[in-house]
């Protein structure tokens, strides 16, 4: 996105007829605005107009005055609006609520980088890039239409994430934050998540919870699709009960994290709840060591099998 300097007298550019008009409409009575800076929840006590010059347009100035906006749809989608051009004047915003319209094009809240707090649920984003929203704290973009990847892995402040029933493939959330809330539920598509290495049991537990186990991996590995020439090391993890041998009367061990490392780097990765894991690497030698929390109760073993 390019970024010009705007006079603040200068008229903000709002195609959106109903999208302007939702602005315009915004008053102490409705709250769907304010210049008060959002607490630690997000939220705000009093309330503002945005057009203070009652011209029926909005400068520049009025629009950096904002810094909370909520803006939902009560119209049952008859005004609807397809886009939010105009937005990204809004550059002092902190907290944006912003639910239940059909547009599908995002890209004008790169330049909101003030932003602490994101609702964007119920609309139609088939792409939400937040790479220069750092000092985003919390994102909720529940039932749009983000496909693909969604990469929160510049995000270092965030703390609570949830992106349910999206065809989401491939979440990072691999940020240097230990996440205290995550849910990613009705996401049918999703087959794989990395994260830092403290949120993985985190990550493995909602992906269990969910129904996920047999098609979704969770590691801190992040290169979904390595490139070049690609080899997958797979095994399972057995409980030798009966002290015998591991065989097929043996129960699976689940959920059980371990280091691999091709000695310069060292990643993390759980199984699945039956045990299993497939790592896709690039050639080389790989060391992977067994992480327990009483290592010294058990004996490991490796079967190989062609």
């Amino acid at each position: 996105m390019n970024v010009h300097a705007q006079n603040p007298d200068d008229i903000v550019n709002i195609p959106d007829t109903n999208f302007k008009a939702k602005l315009l409409s915004a008053s102490p009575s409705n709250q769907n605005a304010s210049t008060q800076t959002p607490d630690a929840s997000g939220s705000v006590s009093t309330y503002n107009k945005i057009d203070v010059n009652n011209d029926g347009q909005i400068q520049v100035s009025e629009a950096l005055a904002i810094k909370y906006l909520r803006l939902y749809d009560t119209s049952y989608g008859l005004q609807p609006v397809y886009t939010i051009t105009g937005l990204e004047s809004f550059t002092n915003l902190e907290s944006l609520f912003i639910q239940s319209y059909d547009f599908w094009n995002f890209t004008p809240i790169a330049n909101l980088t003030n932003l602490r707090y994101l609702t964007c649920s119920f609309n139609n984003i088939s792409n939400l890039d937040v790479t220069n929203l750092n000092n985003l704290t919390y994102l909720n973009c529940i039932q749009n239409s983000i496909s693909q990847t969604l990469d929160v892995s510049n995000l270092h402040n965030l703390q609570k994430l949830y992106c349910n029933n999206n065809p989401i493939s491939s979440i990072n959330i691999k940020n240097g934050s230990n996440e205290i809330d995550l849910t990613f539920s009705g996401c049918q598509l999703l087959r794989y998540i990395c994260a830092d290495e403290e949120d993985l049991v985190l990550v493995q537990s909602r992906i269990n919870t969910y129904g996920y186990t047999l098609v979704c991996q969770a590691n801190s590995y992040c290169d979904f699709t390595p490139g070049g020439i690609i080899y997958n090391i797979q095994g399972s993890n057995i409980f030798d009960v009966d002290n015998n041998g591991c065989d097929d009367t043996d129960l699976y061990f689940p959920n059980m994290k371990f280091n691999i490392s091709n000695g310069t780097e060292t990643l993390s990765y759980i199984c699945n709840t039956f045990g299993n894991y497939t790592i896709p690497v690039n050639p080389g030698t790989y060391y992977i060591e067994t992480q327990l929390e009483n290592s010294n109760f058990f004996q490991f073993h490796q079967l190989l099998q062609p």
